[in-house]
């Protein structure tokens, strides 16, 4: 019997390993040059620069000197590491894994993902053409005419505005999904139109993920699931919002659909299993680089894939998963490790959104929490909960009946629908249904399976499964498609409230604002810091002793009057949403509350 080592050597022959060497000698070299030259000092006047006008009070630097330096060694050392694997990799080891041997990989592939499109009818291409248009259409109308969102604005203030330093290394709060800013940052070297810079990669990325969407799923699914998956899922109210919104979710769906389905090809023994490895071990790292919970993606591909490889009774896959999961696992901590270095591991794995509960208070709102989830990924609530309850069930009992490869297909995205609500429950926590977009592919690959199956068995022509499913896709996309306007419509007044407001301060050159309107309080910050004009907001009274210059209060605001630090506020604004106080010394006698 082989030693573990003999085995591990032969795991780890099906892995790249010459590229892996690479990629970490490249980003490993790329972070030594980025921080080289970069003293701890720097980073607190970065700080103070991006944080200044508008304070995060519990975001403390952990960077000390000695601690850099050990950071700069690691990163030393890591590059080193890649040169001398790369080298060994290149010179010396027979049968290493060639660039020609990956492009020939890629190439063939590419090929094997192009064929089923060239083999559609015309009437398919025309519908496929016209889908895929509409979709380019809406995403465009949508990134033009929906405002910027909270969590667009603050990751544009408090992380792209700061360079490559602040988008890699700051994590006051979970806001910083480092692979998206770094991909704003890069626009923004071109702009400094905000919305420009946030939607710009998000509206590219939507793109590639949803061509890339529809070829796997033509390759291993057939057509009439590719247009209804790719049809509901990009109409669906959240994954059209973030197809367009700067905040990385949609990244975060194309990485994990691009892993699942190499997963599946490598279940398959392939001969480019070097090229899909590669893509596995790649696609792993970049997901937990956009946002960490990336890692119920992880858990539930690994739960597909162990039984997959354990059938073929042999330990050689195993292993090479093993040393997989274990390379992705070290890639990850290498790109997170200037956060880890200089924000603290604190910051990055505590997650107040992600918080453990006790379990009675999770099992009292686990199920409001799941129908909040399914509105929200959805838009509707009580047929969706339905169909969400059904469809799995539906399709474990028609899984028996499916082809092998439909089968496969349906079995493994069953998994990764249903695991992270078996993953909750252990960690008695509640994800946001933002970070659960990545599961609407696999809700309606099941879905469209079950119903492609269903208008086989009932023998049902071609042209007329065709109509119907254009049907179902046209009637729910224009359904959304008018939601979404209406939504837009509400989001436009929105911010022409928040201008006029921001205007009306702007006419009273204020310089120091204390909030109790946490929105105010952004947006204000944000159009401050777009016209570089100097205002300084505070959400805690105590950390500026002197009198403010103004006030601004949700309302309902119950007294007329207000005292802080012993200065008299009286009203001088309000609309709809907030009251603004100034002190009663900067009135005069004739001032009276303007109202908008």
């Amino acid at each position: 019997m082989p030693s573990f080592r003999q085995q591990l050597a032969e795991g780890s022959r099906s892995l790249p390993l010459g590229l892996f060497a690479l990629c970490l000698l490249l980003v490993s070299g790329s972070l030594a040059l980025l921080y080289g030259f970069t003293s701890p000092a720097d980073f607190q006047t970065l700080r103070h620069a991006l944080y200044a006008q508008n304070d995060v009070p519990g975001f403390v630097l952990h960077v000390e000197a000695s601690r850099y330096r050990v950071f700069i060694a690691g990163l030393a050392s890591c590059f080193l590491l890649g040169a001398v694997a790369t080298y060994y990799e290149v010179r010396r080891r027979p049968g290493a894994y060639t660039m020609r041997a990956f492009w020939w990989d890629a190439r063939r592939l590419l090929g094997s993902l192009l064929k089923p499109w060239r083999a559609l009818s015309g009437l398919e291409r025309g519908l496929s053409g016209a889908l895929l248009l509409s979709i380019l259409v809406v995403r465009l109308y949508y990134a033009l005419a929906y405002p910027l969102g909270t969590d667009e604005v603050a990751t544009y203030d408090y992380f792209v505005r700061g360079s490559a330093l602040a988008s890699t290394s700051f994590y006051p709060f979970p806001n910083n999904h480092v692979l998206f800013s770094l991909s704003c940052w890069l626009v923004s070297c071109f702009s400094d139109n905000a919305a420009l810079v946030l939607r710009l990669p998000a509206f590219l990325i939507s793109l590639v993920g949803t061509v890339l969407l529809f070829l796997l799923l033509l390759r291993f699914a057939g057509f009439r699931a590719a247009f209804l998956v790719v049809g509901l899922v990009s109409f669906s109210p959240m994954a059209l919002y973030y197809a367009v919104a700067g905040r990385g979710y949609f990244l975060l769906l194309t990485l994990s659909v691009v892993q699942f389905f190499a997963t599946l090809r490598l279940l398959a023994a392939p001969k480019e299993q070097g090229f899909l490895w590669f893509g596995f071990v790649l696609t792993g790292v970049l997901g937990m680089y956009t946002v960490p919970t990336y890692a119920y993606v992880l858990a539930a591909l690994t739960v597909v894939a162990v039984p997959g490889f354990a059938r073929r009774q042999q330990t050689r896959p195993l292993l090479t998963l093993a040393l997989a999961l274990v390379v992705i696992v070290g890639g990850a901590l290498l790109v997170y490790s200037p956060i880890i270095a200089i924000s603290g591991l604190r910051s990055l794995v505590a997650n107040a959104y992600i918080a453990p509960q006790t379990l009675s208070a999770f099992l009292e709102s686990y199920t409001s929490y799941l129908q909040a989830q399914i509105h929200e990924l959805f838009g509707q609530q009580r047929l969706v909960e339905w169909a969400v309850f059904l469809v799995p069930v539906g399709a474990v009992v028609l899984l028996p009946m499916l082809p092998p490869e439909r089968r496969r297909v349906c079995g493994a995205a069953l998994v990764m629908l249903l695991l992270p609500l078996v993953l909750m429950p252990l960690q008695r926590v509640q994800v946001p249904a933002r970070a659960l977009l990545y599961l609407l592919p696999y809700f309606f690959l099941v879905a469209a399976t079950c119903l492609d199956y269903l208008f086989t068995r009932f023998r049902l022509p071609k042209g007329w499964a065709a109509l119907l499913s254009m049907v179902l896709v046209g009637a729910y996309g224009v359904y959304k498609i008018i939601r979404a306007h209406q939504v837009v419509v509400a989001m436009q007044q929105r911010e022409q409230q928040l201008q006029r407001a921001y205007q009306w301060v702007r006419r009273r050159q204020p310089r120091h604002v204390y909030y109790r309107a946490p929105f105010h309080q952004l947006y204000f910050h944000h159009y401050a810091q777009s016209a570089h004009y100097p205002l300084y907001a505070f959400s805690n009274s105590t950390l500026y002793p002197k009198p403010f210059d103004l006030l601004v209060l949700e309302r309902p605001v119950r007294s007329a009057r207000l005292l802080l630090h012993g200065v008299a506020y009286c009203p001088v604004y309000a609309d709809g949403w907030v009251t603004m106080y100034a002190p009663v010394v900067q009135l005069r006698p004739e001032a009276q509350p303007s109202r908008q």
